[in-house]
């Protein structure tokens, strides 16, 4: 945590553990939420290795935590005491560091609550979820959810996002009069509205039985194919469709942890990543 390491510079590796346990334990104690989120990594540190023993240790909840690895930087035995403490409580989760460079520049993005990539300085303005298993029911074929239904509703859902983002833009003035713009902490163009979705198994279940397949998402390759499949199209989606407000113009793909492919993810809710 580079917040953290210019105060620690003169303590010993024995007064930072005592000191980076009781910080741990206090934000359990007054930040309780799964959606708090710290990073660490990719270089080994006093207080990287001291918040890898008091997270194995005390086994909270809160604060979530991801390792940022870089295979240049990252010694062996760092990682391994990663891969010891997702044993111990099942974090941190590992970041590959190399690949968020490239799309943000090393060292201005944070991983935030869903394992999420976004901009220093910023964050997620509004999220909106799109029912994937609804857009299947309203569709005849699986050619029909593809050419017609799912282009239609993620249009509409562009639609919504850019109208709760001219409200917090335009309307309710909160970059504006928000003393964290005004002493440089964050910056309203660094944040980017999040283009949800939820019920991708169950899309693909509903496509397959209409189509008269007996195929099941996670359980055989045609569904599973399907299924990367409509992921595919809404990154495709996200990635060519301007938005009136965000980062570089464009709303950053988010997805429910739980669905693991490669694209940017983000948790249900507006989030800041301090400079």
């Amino acid at each position: 945590m580079r917040l953290l390491q210019p105060y620690v510079r003169i303590l010993t590796q024995d007064a930072i553990d005592i000191r980076i346990k009781r910080f741990w334990r206090y934000l359990d104690r007054t930040l309780p939420d799964a959606f708090m989120h710290a990073n660490i990594g990719p270089a080994d540190t006093p207080v990287t290795r001291a918040i890898l023993r008091a997270d194995a240790e005390l086994k909270q909840v809160a604060p979530n935590l991801t390792f940022i690895y870089d295979a240049e930087i990252t010694p062996d035995d760092l990682l391994l005491e990663v891969a010891k403490n997702i044993c111990e409580c099942s974090k941190p989760h590992i970041s590959n560091g190399p690949v968020n460079d490239k799309i943000f520049t090393k060292g201005h993005y944070g991983i935030v609550s869903c394992y999420n990539s976004l901009p220093l300085g910023g964050g997620g303005s509004t999220l909106v979820r799109l029912n994937l298993k609804a857009v299947a029911e309203r569709s005849t074929s699986v050619d029909d959810f593809f050419s017609r239904t799912l282009p239609h509703y993620c249009r509409q859902q562009i639609a919504i996002i850019n109208s709760r983002c001219e409200f917090l833009y335009e309307k309710s003035h909160f970059f504006e009069n928000s003393f964290l713009v005004q002493e440089g902490l964050i910056d309203p163009e660094r944040f980017a509205p999040m283009f949800g979705m939820y019920g991708l198994a169950e899309a693909v279940n509903l496509l397959c039985e209409n189509a008269g397949l007996n195929a099941r998402y996670g359980k055989n390759e045609t569904a599973n194919e399907l299924g990367y499949r409509i992921s595919a199209q809404l990154a495709d989606f996200v990635e060519n469709t301007p938005v009136k407000y965000g980062w570089k113009q464009r709303a950053l793909l988010h997805a429910p942890v739980w669905h693991q492919f490669r694209y940017w993810h983000y948790a249900g809710r507006t989030s800041a990543v301090w400079r």
